[in-house]
């Protein structure tokens, strides 16, 4: 099997399967282990130095994954998406950019979104990334209701910032439905409403 870029020192595992290995570069001292799938037929992917893709993860193409992470067993790491470099990530995460040491390592979706830098997903963490009614995702920015133009809008996650526990997992889950012709007062009270009796766990 030719791969373009293949380190000397890289790890592929017998089993693991690496489709259009021409369209994949795979960093110093990377270990690709059995059972992961490699499918670079829509676009190129590259793993970085010393980073490992676990036994069955499926990453497609075009895909970034940096230097010294970790993608889980079963990960599904759809085209679009990029991981940054000390990372742990599993679950299915969809044309989404992840900064610089930041985990979402458990099941569950996210999808075109934005993790800052020191970012940490919770177990079993979900995102929305459209809407019931296909219209598209209204934020709020700079004090007003503004149509963002996308079908598709995810998660977006400062820095530092981290989640956790059943009240966050339900804001998450509700993703793009969150934003309300109301305004920031209908969010928050739709915030204080599910975060309600949830201080003192």
């Amino acid at each position: 099997m030719s791969v373009r870029g293949l380190s000397d020192d890289a790890l592929v595992y017998p089993g693991a399967h690496l489709v259009n290995p021409d369209q994949i570069v795979l960093g110093e001292k990377c270990v690709v282990r059995a059972g992961a799938v490699l499918d670079a037929s829509d676009g190129p992917i590259v793993i970085g130095d010393h980073a490992v893709v676990m036994p069955n993860a499926v990453i497609v193409g075009p895909c970034y994954v940096g230097s010294g992470t970790i993608v889980n067993p079963a990960a599904r790491l759809l085209a679009g998406t990029s991981i940054g470099p000390v990372c742990k990530v599993g679950g299915e995460i969809s044309e989404t950019i992840i900064a610089a040491y930041s985990n979402k390592q458990h099941d569950g979706f996210l999808g075109n979104s934005y993790l800052g830098e020191w970012v940490n997903l919770g177990a079993a963490t979900n995102n929305s990334d459209l809407k019931n009614n296909y219209s598209p995702v209204r934020m709020w920015c700079a004090g007003a209701e503004r149509d963002t133009g996308r079908q598709f809008l995810g998660l977006l996650m400062g820095g530092g910032s981290s989640e956790g526990g059943e009240a966050a997992e339900r804001l998450l889950a509700l993703g793009a439905d969150m934003i309300d012709t109301n305004g920031p007062a209908a969010m928050l009270a739709a915030v204080r409403e599910l975060t309600a009796g949830t201080a003192s766990r």
